[in-house]
């Protein structure tokens, strides 16, 4: 393993909570981009309609091959989060927001426009898989929720921002083509941004670089201990000092030493959880278990194709474990990403415009500032939705989404049927507000909670894959179904159907590390937050608390032995 100069002393370091603006904004950058794209289009399909000769499915086409880009990009993004790690891959995905971008900018019909979408698409598939994942990953257990949501947030942002030059380029020749130009410079900056932030130190101990897990540890919490935290009574109580790590001193920051006692440990636990869960069922239960082996753990880079099929393999198995955590977080995934997606949560703020223009608005500066109007209730809701997602929780949340948000869709729809433009706006503003505010939230955070570290890249990658198919096919029917007897009903019982789901099937996770949730998926999502004692002496080695036995074998380890030693143990 390589060497590198020992990390800053420690009064260089920024604060902890300038560490975490850092890390979100700048690993946000990709959501801004993704929620311009989605924003600007909209405004832009009248005057984009009469240089290309839109017609109603030509103007689907358009919209709903962005969402066919982000489908492969989530699966390209998910292999990438393993192969090269978390912040390469939010790095990467600069490269498809500014090839699609020129690619539209020169399209001279709807073909040449539809494969600048797609390209596009694919920027926003990767970010969107990686940027959520590595806030996650980064982020305490307390403010999880909050710092994931700053994601829509970004989304959010974009989308005003786009609404906003929609209307300032409504009245120009072309004006679409300069709208697509926009883009371009967070775009290039993305990159750039990456360079200040470290990687994901989950995604280093996956790979056994402990030296480099440590240095990403001290970078994100910054100079000062967490709220609470007291050398004399750390959260490891038998891992109050570590001599050295894999060549690195960092006896003089503690609370680093305990926060990767912590990844670590719960990491050790839930493996042998799921060990011995494989043992009990195997045919002969006297036979030894298989010794642990993390993935890429020999080598720094693994090719992205490579990753793809080992992905694919992943779903496999996931998808064959039977009742495992993992496979019902992956199940529990994409069905959030179904009714996500399938109530026409994004199409009504994309079509909004068309929406009006069917009630009798003819303006297009008055359709302009109804999309305005939409576009900051979902600003607004995703505020909501930011503070309340670590206060009230995640199940709260989806549950007033679901069914408020049937009840306003179900009077939109009223409103659309009727051509009443005063039900139209009030209820599409009510209804972006509530989805935004729970669903539009709450998916990002629990679609990044419901893996194992080994796993997120192919298990969210596939979630967020089939939210944008879902998308896509939303968004290729919306127009064609808003005209026809049906009106916009079916999406109001799509809504209603997802509180039956949430009732019935996702667990609260606010307030557990990301192991912790694994363990109640395991248990199967019941109440409690935390494990009991004899729950986790049923999965320790020795029958004490696992975590105090683990730390000990890791500070051993860590203060005898290499890495790899330490990842050698079963």
């Amino acid at each position: 393993m390589s060497t590198s100069s020992p990390p800053p002393p420690l009064a260089t370091l920024p604060s902890r909570r300038a560490m975490a603006v850092r890390s979100v904004v700048l690993a946000s950058l990709g959501g801004l981009l993704f929620g311009y794209d989605l924003g600007f289009v909209g405004g832009a399909l009248d005057s984009m309609g009469s240089d290309l000769e839109l017609t109603t499915v030509g103007k689907e086409g358009v919209v709903a091959s962005a969402k066919f880009g982000a489908a492969f990009g989530s699966l390209l993004g998910g292999a990438t989060l393993v192969a090269l790690g978390r912040r390469t891959s939010i790095a990467l995905s600069a490269l498809p927001y500014t090839v699609g971008p020129a690619i539209m900018l020169v399209a001279p019909n709807v073909y040449v426009m539809v494969v600048g979408r797609w390209v596009t698409g694919l920027g926003v598939g990767i970010s969107s898989v990686a940027s959520p994942c590595y806030l996650c990953e980064t982020a305490t257990p307390e403010a999880r929720g909050t710092l994931v949501a700053c994601y829509e947030v970004a989304i959010a942002v974009g989308f005003l921002v786009a609404t906003a030059t929609d209307y300032a380029f409504s009245n120009v020749s072309h004006g679409w083509r300069y709208l697509v130009c926009i883009g371009l410079p967070p775009a290039v900056a993305l990159p750039l941004a990456m360079v200040a932030l470290p990687e994901s130190p989950r995604w280093l101990i996956m790979r056994g670089e402990m030296r480099r897990a440590l240095r990403a540890i001290e970078w994100l919490r910054g100079a000062s201990p967490p709220p609470g935290w007291d050398a004399h009574t750390p959260r490891r109580p038998t891992a109050t000092q570590i001599p050295a790590v894999d060549g690195v001193d960092v006896s003089h920051c503690t609370w680093v030493n305990d926060e990767l006692l912590e990844i670590w440990d719960s990491v050790e636990r839930f493996e042998r959880m799921q060990q011995l869960s494989s043992d009990s069922r195997a045919s002969d239960p006297a036979a030894p278990a298989p010794p642990r082996h993390l993935p890429f753990s020999s080598s720094a880079w693994y090719s992205t194709c490579g990753a793809l099929l080992s992905n694919a393999r992943a779903v496999a198995r996931l998808l064959r474990t039977g009742a495992g955590p993992e496979r019902r977080g992956l199940l529990i995934a994409c069905t959030l990403a179904f009714f996500n997606q399938m109530c026409a949560s994004t199409s009504i703020i994309v079509y909004v415009q068309e929406l009006a223009h069917l009630a009798g608005v003819t303006s297009s500066a008055s359709r302009n500032l109804i999309a305005s109007a939409v576009a900051a209730s979902k600003l607004v809701g995703v505020m909501f939705g930011l503070w309340a997602v670590d206060r009230l929780g995640r199940r709260p949340l989806l549950l007033f989404g679901s069914s408020v948000g049937a009840a306003a869709l179900l009077v939109l729809a009223v409103g659309s049927s009727l051509g009443n433009v005063a039900l139209l706006v009030t209820f599409a503003c009510a209804f972006t507000f509530t989805f935004y505010s729970s669903w539009g939230t709450v998916y990002w955070v629990l679609s990044s909670e419901l893996f194992t570290t080994e796993t997120r890249g192919a298990g969210q990658g596939l979630a967020t894959a089939l939210l944008y198919i879902f998308g896509s096919t939303s968004s290729m029917m919306f127009l064609s179904v808003a005209k026809s007897a049906m009106g916009l009903y079916p999406f109001a019982f799509v809504m209603l159907m997802s509180l039956v789901f949430v009732f019935l099937c996702v667990p609260e996770t606010r307030g557990l590390t990301l192991e912790e949730v694994m363990e109640k998926l395991a248990v199967g999502g019941g109440g409690a937050t935390k494990w009991t004692d004899n729950e986790l002496a049923a999965v320790s080695e020795d029958g004490q608390p696992t975590s105090e036995g683990d730390s000990s074998r890791l500070v051993a380890a860590g203060a005898t032995s290499s890495t790899s030693a330490v990842y050698s143990k079963t």
